[in-house]
């Protein structure tokens, strides 16, 4: 369910997409949003954005290595962190038939909330739909009393830092209007799933 949804995202907005998930060590006292900033400060947002990055073959926040007397090459961590260190973070808790509507736009192009472009394939929406009906399904199924959060997408370097101020910087977000940040507590999992479709 989650690849197919990633996948779809992929191509539909253009996009790096992932599908981020954390462990909430504390159910009764959870705040989503010093929940949030807590992986990032810890760094644990950004480790599990760059093993994500390898999982799906994307391989932006690491470099191939070849160690002396080695036969077989290894992915080594770039240093540095995607967050950009922004602790204001805003978020719209979200209904069920929202989360549909931002994600079928994403997945058909409808530009209610995100832009389109002629790189973007967007699907059907019979298709968009039956992929969004087996995501909610799963969802449901851990969790009747799930919740949804839109955040901002602000909280992630910028592609266009990287671009015009500093090469070094490990950025996601491209501002083209197709970036989202999309929290998803499940019991005792947070999960995050974020796009950054780009031009």
């Amino acid at each position: 369910m989650k690849d197919k949804l990633l996948d779809a995202l992929d191509k539909s907005a253009n996009s790096n997409s992932f599908w981020l998930s954390f462990e909430i060590a504390n159910e009764e006292s959870f705040d989503v949003t010093k929940f949030l900033i807590h992986t990032l400060r810890t760094t644990v947002f950004h480790y599990e954005l760059m093993k994500q990055d390898l999982e799906r073959s994307w391989n932006n926040y690491s470099e191939i290595v070849m160690p002396k007397d080695w036969n077989t090459p290894i992915f080594v961590q770039k240093p540095g962190n995607t967050w950009n260190g922004n602790t204001d973070l805003k978020f719209e808790l979200v209904s069920e038939d929202k989360v549909r509507e931002l994600l079928i736009d994403l997945l058909t192009g409808q530009q209610k909330h995100y832009s389109r472009t002629s790189f973007c394939s967007p699907i059907k929406l019979e298709k968009a739909n039956l992929i969004i009906d087996e995501f909610l399904r799963e969802i449901k199924k851990k969790d009747e009393n799930w919740k949804a959060y839109n955040f901002e997408p602000n909280f992630l370097n910028r592609v266009k830092d990287t671009l015009e101020v500093d090469a070094t910087i490990l950025s996601y977000f491209e501002e083209s209007g197709r970036d989202l940040a999309l929290g998803i507590k499940e019991g005792e999992t947070f999960h995050m799933i974020l796009t950054n479709g780009y031009p």
